[in-house]
């Protein structure tokens, strides 16, 4: 791995580079609005403001073709001369950003290749960011608490929007808690970045007005649902074994009473720590050796499409990710 540093920039080079920084964060709203995706105009606001770069100075890029073990990565330091082309591109590409290998020093990070561990902390796609903010109906002034802040992109946004003091946000790893909190302050967003464990939420500042996980669960915790403000709103991807059968949560307080729903979603946060997505590269030996046989049905599969079908098949199927607190 190489471990140089580049020279300082000079006033113009850094000019330069904080122009193409706002004109891929401009790229990056246009295509959301041209999707359908983003239509909130403070939200809108929010996302041309808020500097992506400050909170994800350096990214990992896969580099190996398909599911090889181990795995090959490449960190990208976005001042390095010979990454920031290519880191640029990717933090304003809308993808998920991985952030951390194996809950690493941030500030300890190294430029260059490496083989095997695991991403302990990553984005979400931008468009799954922008729905749920857009959801969750923010607007200033609101009290919002956040699971799952991770490097603190979508609690950059919800501070921008909500305002000084009234975001809370929970970050189970502390190192990645205490780079965010940094990094918010420094673009002068004042929201409370916490290490903990997200299930148990933030009871010192409840109750909250909204509530969002920005990590997929297995089931809704109680201690969440009870720092529901009245009148407000709680959202999480309810997830099970697949990423193709996620379920979006939505729970109101009114009158005192709770009301739920669960929706297929197309799209779903990286479950939560001791989760992962079921994987046809973990199987593909047993499958080999036993293929199973056809069987001839008169009915033919739902489609893909069919996300609720799939979602309750999936918690019938997999019993540790019913819906139980």
């Amino acid at each position: 791995m190489s471990c140089s540093s580049p020279s300082p920039l000079s006033p113009a080079e850094a000019v330069t580079q904080e122009a193409e920084a706002a004109q891929a964060r401009q790229a990056m709203v246009r295509r959301l609005e041209e999707q359908g995706v983003l239509s909130d105009p403070l939200l809108r606001e929010a996302l041309l403001a808020v500097p992506r770069e400050v909170l994800l100075p350096r990214a990992y890029v896969r580099r190996d073709a398909g599911y090889p073990e181990p795995v090959v990565l490449e960190l990208l330091d976005g001042v390095h001369p010979e990454d920031r082309k290519e880191w640029l591109e990717l933090i304003y590409s809308g993808a998920s950003v991985l952030a951390q290998r194996n809950g690493e020093a941030l500030e300890g990070q190294v430029r260059g290749r490496v083989k095997g561990g695991r991403i302990t902390s990553q984005t979400s796609v931008v468009s799954m960011t922008v729905q749920m903010l857009q959801d969750l109906r923010l607007c200033p002034g609101l009290s919002y608490l956040e699971l799952g802040a991770g490097p603190g992109y979508s609690t950059a946004l919800a501070a921008r929007v909500l305002g000084a003091g009234r975001v809370t946000a929970v970050e189970r790893d502390a190192e990645m808690a205490f780079a965010a909190a940094r990094r918010l302050a420094a673009l002068g967003l004042e929201a409370d970045v916490v290490a903990g464990d997200g299930l148990d939420g933030h009871p010192e500042r409840a109750p909250y007005e909204r509530i969002a996980f920005t990590f997929s669960v297995p089931y809704l915790p109680v201690k969440v649902v009870e720092q529901l403000a009245e009148d407000g709103l709680l959202l999480a991807h309810l997830t099970a074994d697949s990423p193709s059968w996620p379920g979006l949560v939505t729970v109101r307080k009114a009158g005192g009473r709770l009301e739920a729903s669960v929706c297929g979603s197309r799209l779903g946060h990286v479950p939560m720590h001791g989760y992962s997505w079921v994987s046809l590269h973990r199987h593909k030996d047993r499958v080999g050796a036993e293929p199973g046989r056809h069987r001839a049905g008169s009915l033919a599969p739902p489609p893909e499409g069919a996300r609720g079908f799939w979602l309750a098949l999936a918690h019938l199927f997999f019993p540790r990710f019913r819906s139980v607190s």
